[in-house]
C-alpha cells in the first residue's frame, strides 16, 4: 500500500472485491471533501485503487498467478 495509516486513527476495513466497495468509496470521498480533507480530487474509485496500491498490487497479483500456476 502506497499511503500510511495515521497513528492514533481508527479504520473501518473493507474487501475492494465486495460488492458495496465502489458505494462505500463514494460516500466516504463525498465526506471528505464536504470537510475539506479529500486530497485526491475528483476521483474514480478505480483511480483511487491505482493511487493507493499501484505497483504493489500488481506485484500481489503477480505473485498469486505464478504460485496457482506453478511457476
Amino acid at each position: 500500500m502506497k499511503k500510511e495509516l495515521k497513528p492514533g486513527n481508527e479504520y473501518f476495513i473493507i474487501n475492494l472485491d465486495e460488492p458495496y466497495a465502489q458505494e462505500i468509496f463514494e460516500v466516504l470521498k463525498r465526506g471528505q471533501m464536504a470537510k475539506g480533507q479529500w486530497s485526491e480530487g475528483d476521483i474514480t474509485f478505480e483511480e483511487w485503487q491505482e493511487q493507493t496500491f499501484g505497483d504493489d498490487r500488481r506485484e500481489e497479483e503477480r505473485e498469486r498467478y505464478n504460485y496457482r500456476s506453478g511457476m
